[in-house]
C-alpha cells in the first residue's frame, strides 16, 4: 500500500513475511491504512455524543468531578456543557450560564473551591459588533451542570480566554488574553498570554504582567487589520500544568480560519520548594525548535482548525489528555458558522518538552483507567477486601459514592500489594462534635503493619501514620487547613515511591514524607464518621528521577554496578547494559536520550527486534533488515532538522515502545513502528555502542528511560546525571574514558612569548570578585592566562562539566563542593595530594585537616584542594540592642537563656530561629549531636551506627530542652522561614539574636543586605552557640568550594600555580577579604578595615579560626536523610513525635538508603 508519511514523500509499506515473521503484517493496520490500536477500548476523533449528533465544543474546557467529566464550551447564546465517564463517550446537556442582553459567550473555565464551581467566561452585550467589548465575569454554582449565577466581572476592560488555577505556592492565579500590553506594539501588536493575582475568586489583584507575547509571523490574525499597516497578532487561550521539575504553558496563536492556526507551549524551570513555585515569577520560555516554529498542535490533512486546548488525567490519574477543538478537513469552511468540534489525543513528555500523535482522525486507544477502579454504582466490586466494619452505596446526580458506617472502623482495600502506585479518590465527611477521621489506606499488610493517610477535618489537619511491627509514627504532614470544608467532596491524589508519599488535595501539593517502604493493599478507611468515597481509582505507577534515582536497582538489572550520586552512572568509566525488571507485554516504556552531537547512539534489544537510535535518526531491525515505518498524518509544517535540544544544547529524543494483545509500538514525534509480538517473557536491554574508529560521535550521551506500564506505570529519568550514564553513556569517550590519561609532557608555566593558557569553569567567586583575583594573579603570573567560564545557577555548571568531562572535552580546572560532587567528579580529576606535593611544598601544614578530609572521596583519593569553607553554629547578635537594655552578650547557654527571658520580659522576642526551613534544623542536629558523641552521626549516616543510640537519644532530648527552655519564638517551625527570621524579626530589631551559620558574619560590616534596615547603624557580632551538650566540640564546617585539577590536563603545572594562589597565596586572601567563606588557610586572617567595630574585628577572628580548627563536617550525605532529619526536628517542637518515634523514623530513612 502506499501513503503518505510524516516527511511528506510517497513511501510503500509492504514488509515481507520473512522480515516480520509468520503473522500478517496488514492486520497491524485498519482498513483506512492508519495503525490499529493496541487497546480493545478505542475512541475516533471528532468524540461522538449520545443522541447520535454532531455538538459543536468551541474552546472546550474539561474538568473532572467525581465520576464524570465535565466540558463547557463557547457558544452564541451561552455557555454549553456535556458529561462523559469516560472522556470518549459524551452526553449534551445544553446551557449551563445563560444572561439576557449579553451575547457571545467565550472560552470558559472552571475551578471547584470547597464544593462550589466557580466559572470564568467573558462575553458582551448584545447590541455590539465589535469583539473587543467582551467583559470577564465569574458565576457560581454548587452543581457543576448549573444552572451558574453571576457573582462579579474582573475587568472593565477587554480580556478572554480565562483559566483560573491554584499554584503549589498555595496562591490564586487568573491567565487571560488581552490586549493592554501588546495592542499598541508597533513591532508586534496584538493580544497576548497575561497573569494576574486573585486575592478572592471574585477580585484581582490588579498587578498583571505578561507571561506569552507574540514573537513570529506565524502567530499573526491578520495582516493590516486596522489599516495602518501594522499586522495583528493573536495569542490567547492558556492553560497552565506542570510535570516532574517543568512547569507548561500551552496557548493558540493566529486564527481558526487560517492554516497555521496551532497551539504552542512554554515552559519553565520549577523551583526546589513547592512553597517558591510563584507561576508569575517563573522564568518562562516559549518553545521553539532552533528559534524556528515548532507547534505542539497544527493541521493535518484530515483535521483544521486545531486550537484552544486544557488538559486533564485520564481515568487511571496518571496520563494526561490534551483536549481541544476543530474541524474536519474534508467540510467546507463557512466563516460565520459554528463548526468546532472537541477532539481528544494523549499528551506526552518528551525531550524536555510535550508531544502528541494528534491531531488523530482514525480510531485510538482510549484513556485507560487504572489498575483498579471503582464508581460504587454497585457497593465495593468483587475485588475489595473488608477489613473492618461496613459501608452502603449512595447515589445522587453527580455519581455513586460508598459511605462508610458511622458507628464502626471501616477498612477496605483492593488490589494485588504493592509499593509503587498512585492512588484517587474524592471523599467528603460530616464534621460531629466528636470530630472526623477518615482517609486513604497507603499499604496494607496486616492490623501492625500499614500506612495511612489520616484526614483530621474536626483538627483540620492531615497525617500520615505509619505502622511497622505494631509500633506507629504520626507525622502531621499539613496543618494548613484552616479553609478546608470537609463537608465537601475533594479530590485525594497519593503518589508512593517505595518509601516515598506525596500528596495532593484538590490538584495542590500539599506534603510528602517518608513512609515504610514495604509493599502492601491500598483502599479506604474511616474511624467512626459518616465519610463518603467517590470515583476510586489506583494506578501500578514509579516515577524514578532526581532523588528518586536512589530506587533504581529495584526496577532494573545491570551487568555492572551503578552509582547514583544526584544521577545514575557506572561505577567505572566502560559501558553498562541495563535490563529491565519488567516484560515488555503489558507495559508502556518511554526512554529518553540525550547526547553532546545528534549522533549519539543508543541500542535496544526487544526481544526479536533491535533498536539503533540517535537523536537524528532511528533504525529499527528485525533479522539484520531495516523495517520502515508505518505511515502517519502529514503534519503542516515539517523541518529537514528535527533535532530538538536542551538547555544546555544537547540533541534529545524520546522514544515510546508499547507491548500489547500481540502488537508492538515504537513512536518517536513524527514516526512509528507497528509489529507483531508475542514474546510475553521478553525484557528490553539497553546497551551503548562504542565505535572506536570514527572522531564524529559524541564522547559521551546521557540517556534517560522512563517506563510505563499499561497496567503499571514505571519511570526511570536519568536525565539530571550526564555522568549517569556510564551505563546509558555511549560511544567512542567511553572506551576512552577507559583508558588511563592523556599522557605527553606537561606545559610547565609559559614564557612571554609562549604564555599558557588555562580553562577554569566554575560557579563562583562571582563576576566582580573574579575580576580583582584575576588581577591579581596576573600581576604574579602574567605568562598564564585563564580563560573563564561561570554560571551562577549550580544545576547548569554541573550539566555542562558533566558531559564535557565525560567527552574528555573538558577544563584544566573545575570548582567542586564537598559532599556527592566529590564522588561524582572524582573520576574526572587528578590525585590532588600528589600534585599538591609536587607543586606546594608544605602544603599539608596549612591546609585544615577537616577540610582535606571532605574533599577526599570513599577510594581515598583527594579530588579537590579545599580553598573556603562555612559552617554552623553561631548566633548573629545586636550589640546595640543588648546594651540598650542592660544585656550582657551571653557566653555560656545558661545566660543565653538568662537573656532571652529578659529580653521577653521587655517586650523583645528570643532567638529569632526560622525553622520552618528544614536544613537549619539538621545543620543544629549534627551540631549538637557531636556534643554527645563526636563523629557518632557520622557513623550513623554510613550505616556503622544507629540514629536510635544513646548518643541522639541525648541530642533529641537536648532539643526539647532548648524547646522548653523558650529560646525560640512563638511560630518557629510553623511559619518562620530562615529569611523571614532574619528580615522580619532580627534586621527588624525585634529580636537581638538570630541563630545562623559563618557566611552570616559579612553581616557585622556595613553591606547591602543590612542597608535600609532598622539594625544599619547598630553595633552587630557573631558568637558561636554556647555548649548544650557533654563536650564542647565547636562550629561543623563544611567545604563550599574546591579546586580540581583534570586528569587529562596538559597544563598541570600552571593548574597548580593558580589552585596555591586561590589556596594559599593572595588569591584566598582577595577572596576571603568579600566574607564570602573562611579561609582553609589556618595562618591567613581576613583584612578587617580599620574602621570595623569591635564587635566586627572579633566576630570575623572568631568564625576565621572556627572554621579553619573544625573537623566536624557540617552536612551529612544524605539529604534524604538531612531532610528527614529535619521533619523530626520540627515534628518534636509542635509535640507530633516523641524522641523515640522521631529517631526510628530517621533510622527507617537511613536503612533505606543504598550505599
Amino acid at each position: 500500500m502506499t501513503a503518505t508519511i510524516s516527511n511528506g514523500v510517497s513511501a510503500s509499506y509492504s514488509p515481507a513475511e520473512d522480515e516480520l515473521g509468520a503473522a500478517d503484517p496488514t492486520a497491524l493496520l485498519a482498513e483506512s491504512g492508519d495503525l490499529k490500536p493496541l487497546a480493545e477500548r478505542t475512541y475516533t476523533n471528532p468524540v461522538p455524543y449520545a443522541d447520535g449528533k454532531s455538538h459543536t465544543a468551541p474552546d472546550p474546557f474539561v474538568l473532572k468531578y467525581r465520576d464524570l467529566y465535565y466540558c463547557y464550551a463557547t457558544d452564541e447564546h451561552g455557555i454549553l456543557v456535556s458529561t462523559s465517564p469516560d472522556m470518549v463517550h459524551w452526553t449534551s446537556h445544553g446551557f449551563c450560564y445563560t444572561e439576557a442582553g449579553r451575547r457571545n459567550f467565550w472560552a470558559p473555565s472552571v475551578i471547584l473551591i470547597n464544593g462550589v464551581f466557580h466559572m470564568y467566561f467573558s462575553n458582551m452585550p448584545a447590541e455590539e459588533t465589535d469583539t473587543h467589548t467582551e467583559i470577564m465575569r465569574v458565576a457560581v454554582s454548587e452543581d457543576p451542570l448549573g444552572p451558574f449565577e453571576k457573582k462579579a466581572e474582573l475587568f472593565n476592560t477587554f480580556a478572554i480566554d480565562s483559566q483560573v488555577v491554584y499554584g503549589d505556592d498555595g496562591q490564586l492565579y487568573l491567565l487571560y488574553a488581552d490586549n493592554q500590553v501588546t495592542g499598541l506594539s508597533d513591532d508586534r501588536p496584538g493580544t497576548s498570554v497575561m497573569i494576574d493575582r486573585l486575592v478572592t475568586p471574585y477580585s484581582r489583584e490588579n498587578k498583571p504582567r505578561p507571561l506569552i507575547v507574540p514573537t513570529m509571523d506565524e502567530e499573526i490574525f491578520a495582516r493590516n487589520r486596522f489599516g495602518d499597516g501594522r499586522d495583528w497578532h493573536t495569542v490567547e487561550g492558556a492553560t497552565y500544568f506542570a510535570y516532574r521539575d517543568r512547569a507548561f504553558i500551552t496557548y493558540s496563536a493566529n486564527a481558526y480560519e487560517h492554516e497555521d492556526y496551532f497551539v504552542g507551549y512554554s515552559y519553565a524551570q520549577l523551583p526546589n520548594k513547592q512553597a517558591d513555585a510563584h507561576i508569575d515569577q517563573l522564568d518562562w520560555t516559549k518553545q521553539l525548535n532552533e528559534n524556528r516554529f515548532d507547534p505542539l498542535l497544527i493541521r493535518s490533512p484530515k483535521v483544521e482548525g486545531t486550537g484552544h486546548n486544557s488538559i486533564v488525567k485520564a481515568p487511571n490519574a496518571v496520563d494526561d489528555w490534551i483536549v481541544y477543538h476543530g474541524r474536519n478537513a474534508d467540510d467546507e469552511l463557512y466563516v460565520g458558522t459554528e463548526q468546532r468540534v472537541m477532539r481528544i489525543d494523549p499528551l506526552y513528555y518528551a525531550e524536555g518538552g510535550l508531544d502528541t500523535p494528534g491531531p488523530t482522525a482514525a480510531a485510538q486507544s482510549a484513556p485507560l483507567y487504572g489498575t483498579v477502579h471503582d464508581d460504587f454504582a454497585d457497593g465495593l466490586n468483587a475485588g475489595w477486601s473488608v477489613i473492618s466494619g461496613a459501608a452502603h452505596t449512595e447515589s445522587d446526580v453527580d455519581g455513586h459514592a460508598l459511605v462508610a458506617d458511622e458507628s464502626s472502623v471501616f477498612i477496605a482495600v483492593s488490589g494485588k500489594s504493592s509499593a509503587t502506585q498512585v492512588i484517587d479518590v474524592w471523599a467528603k465527611a460530616p464534621v460531629t462534635p466528636l470530630g472526623a477521621r477518615f482517609g486513604i489506606v497507603v499499604r496494607y499488610q496486616d492490623a501492625n503493619n500499614l500506612t495511612k493517610l489520616e484526614v483530621d477535618a474536626g483538627r483540620q489537619v492531615i497525617s500520615v501514620v505509619d505502622v511497622i511491627g505494631g509500633v506507629a509514627s504520626e507525622r502531621v504532614t499539613n496543618a494548613d487547613l484552616h479553609d478546608f470544608d470537609s463537608h465537601a467532596w475533594h479530590e485525594y491524589r497519593l503518589e508512593r515511591r517505595y518509601c516515598r508519599l506525596e500528596i495532593r488535595i484538590d490538584g495542590r501539593f500539599a506534603a510528602s514524607c517518608t513512609i515504610s517502604d514495604k509493599p502492601g493493599r491500598a483502599g479506604l478507611f474511616s474511624l467512626r464518621t459518616g465519610a463518603a468515597f467517590s470515583a476510586y481509582a489506583a494506578t501500578e505507577h514509579v516515577n524514578l528521577w532526581g532523588a528518586g534515582l536512589r530506587d533504581l536497582g529495584r526496577e532494573l538489572h545491570a551487568d555492572r554496578r551503578l552509582v547514583i550520586d544526584g544521577g545514575v552512572r557506572s561505577s567505572g568509566v566502560c559501558p553498562v547494559t541495563l535490563e529491565l525488571a519488567y516484560p515488555l507485554v503489558s507495559n508502556r516504556f518511554v526512554l529518553d536520550f540525550a547526547g553532546q552531537t545528534s549522533r549519539g547512539q543508543a541500542l535496544l534489544s526487544l526481544g526479536e527486534y533491535r533498536l539503533s537510535g540517535t537523536a537524528s535518526s532511528v533504525e529499527f531491525m528485525r533479522n539484520g533488515k531495516s523495517l520502515p515505518s508505518t505511515p502517519e498524518p502529514a503534519r503542516l509544517r515539517v523541518f529537514e532538522d528535527n533535532v530538538r535540544r536542551d538547555r544546555s544544547g544537547r540533541a534529545v529524543l524520546t522514544i515510546r515502545i508499547e507491548a500489547l494483545n500481540g502488537m508492538m509500538r515504537l513512536h518517536l514525534r513524527g514516526k512509528t513502528w507497528q509489529v507483531p509480538f508475542a514474546d510475553n517473557a521478553a525484557r528490553a536491554r539497553i546497551t551503548l555502542a562504542s565505535p572506536s574508529n570514527s572522531d564524529d560521535l559524541p564522547q559521551r550521551s546521557e540517556p534517560i528511560r522512563e517506563t510505563r506500564k499499561i497496567r503499571r506505570t514505571i519511570m526511570l529519568n536519568m536525565k539530571k546525571a550526564i555522568a549517569a550514564v556510564g551505563a546509558l553513556a555511549m560511544s567512542a569517550g567511553l572506551l576512552a574514558g577507559c583508558g588511563s590519561g592523556s599522557g605527553g609532557s606537561d606545559e610547565g608555566v609559559g614564557t612571554k612569548d609562549s604564555p599558557v593558557e588555562l580553562t577554569f569553569w566554575t560557579w563562583q567567586p562571582t563576576d566582580a570578585q573574579w575580576k580583582s583575583i584575576y588581577a591579581a594573579f596576573q600581576k604574579k603570573y602574567p605568562n598564564i592566562k585563564i580563560n573563564w567560564w561561570r554560571t551562577s545557577e549550580m544545576a547548569d555548571y554541573q550539566k555542562k562539566l558533566q558531559t564535557s568531562m565525560a567527552g574528555g572535552e573538558g577544563p584544566d580546572v573545575f570548582g567542586v563542593q564537598a559532599g556527592s560532587t566529590v564522588e561524582q567528579y572524582g573520576r574526572f580529576a587528578d590525585d590532588m595530594k600528589e600534585l599538591a606535593d609536587k607543586y606546594m611544598p608544605g602544603w599539608d601544614s596549612k591546609v585544615a585537616e577537616g577540610a582535606v578530609a571532605q574533599t577526599t572521596n570513599k577510594d581515598g583519593k583527594m579530588v579537590a584542594m579545599p580553598t573556603i569553607t562555612s559552617g554552623s553554629e553561631y548566633i548573629l547578635y545586636n550589640k546595640t540592642l543588648l546594651d540598650e537594655q542592660g544585656i550582657k552578650v551571653p557566653t555560656t547557654y545558661d545566660e543565653l537563656v538568662a537573656a532571652n527571658k529578659e529580653l521577653k520580659a521587655k517586650g523583645l522576642m528570643p532567638l529569632a530561629l526560622g525553622a520552618k526551613d528544614g536544613w537549619h534544623l539538621d545543620d543544629i542536629f549534627v551540631w549538637l549531636s557531636n556534643q554527645y558523641g563526636e563523629g557518632d552521626v557520622y557513623k550513623a549516616a554510613e550505616g556503622k551506627a544507629k540514629f536510635t543510640d544513646e548518643t541522639f537519644v541525648k541530642t533529641m532530648k537536648a532539643w526539647k530542652q532548648m524547646i522548653g527552655d523558650g529560646l525560640f519564638q512563638d511560630g518557629a517551625v510553623g511559619t518562620a522561614t530562615y529569611p523571614d527570621a532574619r528580615d522580619n524579626y532580627f534586621y527588624a530589631r525585634k529580636s537581638a539574636f538570630f541563630p545562623t551559620g559563618s557566611w552570616h558574619v559579612s553581616a557585622v560590616l556595613p553591606n547591602d543586605e543590612t542597608k535600609g534596615t532598622a539594625v544599619e547603624k547598630d553595633e552587630l557580632g557573631m558568637m558561636e552557640f554556647p555548649q548544650v551538650g557533654d563536650k564542647a566540640t565547636g562550629p561543623t564546617t563544611g567545604v563550599d568550594f574546591g579546586l580540581s585539577v583534570n586528569k587529562d590536563s596538559k597544563k598541570k603545572e600552571a593548574a597548580m600555580k593558580f589552585i596555591e594562589f586561590m589556596t594559599t597565596g593572595e588569591g584566598q586572601q582577595e577572596w576571603i577579604n568579600t566574607l564570602q567563606g573562611a579561609p582553609v588557610d589556618k595562618d591567613m586572617k581576613v583584612e578587617v578595615p580599620s574602621d570595623a567595630t569591635e564587635s566586627a574585628k572579633a566576630s570575623i577572628d572568631l568564625v576565621t579560626k572556627g572554621q579553619a580548627s573544625s573537623k566536624l563536617e557540617r552536612k551529612l550525605t544524605s539529604q534524604e536523610l538531612n531532610d528527614e532529619i529535619g521533619v523530626q526536628m520540627q515534628n518534636i517542637y509542635t509535640g507530633d513525635a516523641t524522641v523515640d518515634s522521631a529517631l526510628k523514623a530517621i533510622q527507617q530513612v537511613n536503612e533505606s538508603i543504598e550505599r
